[in-house]
């Protein structure tokens, strides 16, 4: 049971329309000021939150594989904690509320540490789950699956500044004196000032894509002291190395729909190596693929696939003469004809 004392009724719908992604820009800042406001407030909207998630958990989701834990060694054994910010004295919270408009379900952990006034939100998608993430500032991004957006609970500063990796297709409030700022790794970043496009940046991934629907962004290397830039145009899309200076290269591809499919449910291969075809299957479907043939990586595939199985796909790819492959418990083995 959680307790709303001192709380009128609207505040309680002002609160459960926050959790459920709901609510205006205006209304979500006026829930986090009043959750800012103390160790109380917090408590009890946590406390409101962990009953509205468990509700609307799917029936079977309710079990601790689907919760994002890890346990950590410490003298004197081992203790649970949230993944997230692993700080003493914070509080962390999960939400698992239905933003995903097509696989409706997210999970996020928001971290109120002591001494700051900010939270620091972070959204994650695991392998095989999609979704959608509304920002404090109005930008909508679509998360890929395996991916992860930090953001604080609102900006502040010159800056919209956010961390990110894995796929994402942005959407982002124009404001040309506060640009948005994409950090990614190797010190590389985005900056935005209004846009749509299409950022690619895993962390298994030795390279960074952009494809720019419509705007404009400039990606950005910082090493050494030194700043190397790339301005993207509307249609090009850029792809830097990410361990290497002076790597980048932009061209115009024919067609987006194998680099945009995903956003509508279309897995897209073109010509794609399938060393690449393997990563894009495990976090697609959220299994693991062993190859057992080195040849294999050295072959390309072309296929689209919309609502297919795991199953579906490698019988097709069997079919096609591309790979045999057998099942040893969740894992499928991949090997030449």
């Amino acid at each position: 049971m959680y307790c709303m004392c001192k709380m009128t009724i609207m505040d309680e719908r002002e609160l459960i329309r926050y959790i459920a992604g709901e609510g205006t820009p205006e209304e979500r800042a006026k829930v986090l000021d009043w959750v800012e406001e103390s160790q109380e407030h917090r408590k009890r909207f946590n406390g409101l939150k962990n009953a509205w998630v468990m509700a609307h958990l799917p029936q079977g989701r309710a079990s601790r594989r689907n919760v994002p834990w890890r346990e950590e060694r410490r003298s004197g054994g081992w203790r649970s904690m949230w993944v997230g910010y692993g700080v003493a004295a914070s509080l962390v919270l999960l939400l698992a509320f239905g933003l995903w408009e097509w696989e409706k379900q997210h999970e996020a952990d928001i971290a109120f540490l002591e001494g700051q006034e900010m939270a620091r939100m972070v959204y994650r998608t695991d392998k095989g789950v999609k979704g959608k993430v509304t920002l404090p500032d109005g930008s909508t991004v679509w998360l890929n699956s395996d991916s992860e957006l930090e953001c604080p609970s609102r900006f502040s500063g010159d800056t919209r500044e956010i961390v990110f990796s894995g796929e994402g297709f942005f959407d982002v409030v124009k404001n040309a004196e506060r640009p948005m700022v994409i950090r990614l790794e190797n010190g590389l970043r985005v900056v935005v000032r209004g846009t749509t496009f299409n950022l690619a940046s895993y962390r298994d991934d030795d390279y960074v894509t952009a494809l720019l629907v419509e705007g404009n962004i400039t990606v950005q290397r910082e090493q050494d002291g030194k700043r190397e830039e790339v301005r993207v145009r509307p249609n090009e899309r850029v792809r830097i190395l990410k361990r290497e200076e002076q790597s980048a290269t932009v061209n115009v591809p024919a067609v987006t729909f194998p680099i945009l499919g995903w956003k509508e449910g279309w897995l897209v291969f073109d010509e794609t190596p399938m060393d690449e075809v393997v990563k894009k299957l495990e976090r697609w479907h959220g299994i693991h693929l062993e190859v057992g043939d080195e040849e294999l990586l050295k072959r390309r595939f072309t296929a689209r696939f919309h609502e297919e199985s795991i199953q579906q796909i490698l019988e097709m790819m069997e079919q096609v003469a591309l790979l045999r492959y057998r099942w040893a418990g969740d894992t499928a083995h991949l090997y030449m004809y």
